[in-house]
């Protein structure tokens, strides 16, 4: 039998991040698709994916345990994966080199930030199903002065 997985994060926080990371519950479940696990920091869950085996299982704890204090894949959660490496999980290293070169925060924000104006500044385009009063800017009103 297996031991909890809660019980397994205390134990990785304090081999790997001297009891840094907050408390988190962990948890077994179904997860969606292909997930293997996910960390839910305004919850302050992870979720694992019950079917994995005792390695994968560790090494996806310690992967979500990177996310805590930083979302995504960027450089400060890189950096939290090399320091694994650094401690003999080269699993960490691969992941850090598979991630190295996503754009930062601020370029994906600056990113957004573009497709969203360039979207604000298209004209309007018919809408496929409200007939056109539905659309106009007095809508139903327009309909029942007709």
């Amino acid at each position: 039998m297996r031991s909890s997985p809660t019980k397994l994060y205390h134990k990785l926080n304090k081999q790997f991040f001297s009891n840094r990371l907050p408390r988190y519950r962990v948890v077994l479940c179904n997860l969606r698709g292909s997930l293997h696990g996910e960390c839910l920091p305004e919850r302050r869950l992870i979720r694992i994916e019950r079917s994995l085996d005792s390695g994968t299982m560790r090494s996806t704890l310690l992967h979500e345990m990177c996310h805590i204090g930083c979302l995504g894949h960027r450089p400060r959660f890189q950096a939290k994966l090399m320091h694994l490496a650094k401690q003999g999980e080269e699993w960490a290293r691969e992941q850090a080199e598979k991630y190295r070169g996503q754009p930062s925060f601020k370029q994906e924000m600056a990113n957004l930030r573009g497709t969203l104006d360039d979207v604000a500044w298209q004209p309007p385009r018919p809408h496929p199903i409200l007939p056109p009063p539905l659309l106009s800017p007095l809508g139903w009103f327009a309909m029942l002065s007709v």
